[in-house]
Formats: structure tokens, C-alpha cells, sequence
């Protein structure tokens, strides 16, 4: 059933575009910063991008704003509905692309080396890294 709302995540805090739109292409969607605007049974949300999948706009945008302490609030406004994914499995699996993404970018920035990453059985991202 159609249910437009806005979501928000703890592990998105502080988020930058560079990983947002990689841990999203990872994911099989991109991102499309031109279309600020998305609408769906009868809603519609200014946004600062759009969520896409092969090529056609969902009903769903994040809107990336900056709060009083200067670090960038990540909202995800819309409807999953006719989209084919779960609300919550696909925040907790963008959150958890974002972070891998995030953390890979930063031990490689400070001269580390990732030797693997790997999912558990809990699917829990594992990553080895040294320097």
C-alpha cells in the first residue's frame, strides 16, 4: 500500500555525497542531482537528488542538508511502494554500504592496505586491513 514518509537513519549522520552516490551505485541505483523534485500517487517532495534504478526515476530522494554544527543530515523521502524494495532492509543495507565505503576510503587515505572484506553469516561486513 502507497505511504509516502521520510526516513532517517543514525548510522547516515555527517554523510558525504562522494560515498552516498558510490554506496548507491554499489547498491544498483545512481543518483540523478538534476531532478529535485519527485511525486507519486498524489504526493511530491522537493529533494536534493533522486534515487534511480536502470535508468527510471523511483518515488524516492534524499535531501541532503546541512545542520547548526556544519556536518551534512541525510533524509530519504518517498514511497517504496511498486518499487520492489523494503523500506527498512534497504536503509540498513545503504547504511551499511556507506560505512564500508566510508571507512575503505579513509584507512586507504591514511596508507593502509584492505587485504579482504567479506560479509559473515550475520551479515556483518568484515574488513582486514594493514599498514
Amino acid at each position: 500500500m502507497s505511504c509516502w514518509r521520510k526516513y532517517q537513519s543514525k548510522a547516515l549522520k555527517n554523510v558525504e555525497r562522494r560515498f552516498l552516490k558510490e554506496a548507491c551505485e554499489e547498491l544498483g541505483f545512481s543518483l540523478d542531482f538534476n531532478v529535485n523534485e519527485i511525486a507519486a500517487y498524489g504526493n511530491s517532495a522537493n529533494v536534493t537528488c533522486a534515487l534511480k534504478q536502470n535508468s527510471n526515476i523511483l518515488p524516492l530522494g534524499f535531501i541532503l542538508k546541512e545542520n547548526e554544527n556544519g556536518d551534512t543530515e541525510l533524509t530519504l523521502e518517498g514511497d517504496f511502494w511498486g518499487t520492489g524494495l523494503n523500506e527498512s532492509s534497504f536503509l540498513n543495507k545503504l547504511a551499511q554500504t556507506y560505512q564500508k565505503i566510508r571507512i575503505q576510503t579513509e584507512l586507504e587515505e591514511k596508507g593502509f592496505s584492505i587485504e579482504s572484506i567479506s560479509t559473515n553469516e550475520k551479515e556483518e561486513i568484515e574488513l582486514v586491513a594493514c599498514c
